[in-house]
């Protein structure tokens, strides 16, 4: 921040405004590279700058989701290509999610594994108690709910239905925002695995402000500049 802060000082402090505009609009690092004229160095102190200011307050303001009567879906999704197509490289990363259906509010997080300690401790962290949980039915999900009773739990078939016909059970909302991070990560030419989780908190500050990337830019010269 403070090396964001002595290249954009003085009158290239309108640079800046114009940066955090063009990024607010949610054009890429390339488009704003060009709509700018910025210098490839300047640029570069912008990108890493602006996705770590992002970052850090994500971090420091994370909240729960789901609670009392509120249903919370939850799945993981891989990240990143694999070597001919076959089984998993250490390119590619798993990201745990869920996203409450009755506030639309989610939590992602990149995890190492998917065994039931990791999903134990990820779901403890991020959803409310009394939360009902729909899953699919990988075995650490069923294991760890049968053990806890600090939440409700249904889950999903995944290879005999989408959608329980029983139970009306499914996880679409969730896989949803799978596409959706997705398709923001290509929109933004976001290809690198070590920044993975810059990009995760981009995109959730970008869901928190969709519809209105006025407001986003105001959040934004206000992070910067305080």
């Amino acid at each position: 921040m403070n090396l964001l802060k002595s290249n954009f000082s003085g009158r290239n402090s309108v640079e800046l405004v114009y940066l955090i505009y063009y990024f607010s609009l949610g054009c890429n690092f390339s488009m704003i590279k060009k709509l700018t004229r910025c210098t490839n160095y300047n640029m570069k102190i912008f990108q890493n700058a602006i996705l770590e200011v992002i970052n850090s307050y994500v971090e420091e303001n994370k909240e729960m989701i789901g609670g009392k009567d509120m249903i919370v879906e939850v799945d993981e999704s891989f990240v990143g290509k694999r070597k001919y197509n076959i089984g998993r490289t250490g390119n590619q990363k798993i990201i745990l999610g869920g996203v409450c259906r009755s506030t639309k509010k989610f939590f992602m997080k990149i995890i190492t594994n998917r065994n039931k300690k990791t999903i134990e401790e990820e779901i403890l962290k991020h959803i409310h108690p009394q939360t009902t949980i729909y899953t699919d039915q990988w075995s650490s999900y069923i294991y760890f709910f049968k053990e806890n009773n600090t939440f409700n739990h249904q889950y999903v078939n995944h290879k005999l239905h989408f959608v329980d016909p029983i139970t009306k059970t499914h996880t679409q909302n969730v896989e949803s925002l799978w596409a959706s991070f997705k398709k923001f990560k290509r929109s933004k030419q976001y290809f690198k695995q070590e920044k993975l989780d810059l990009y995760i908190s981009e995109y959730f500050i970008r869901k928190k402000f969709e519809g209105d990337d006025f407001l986003l830019f105001l959040f934004l010269i206000k992070l910067i500049f305080k």
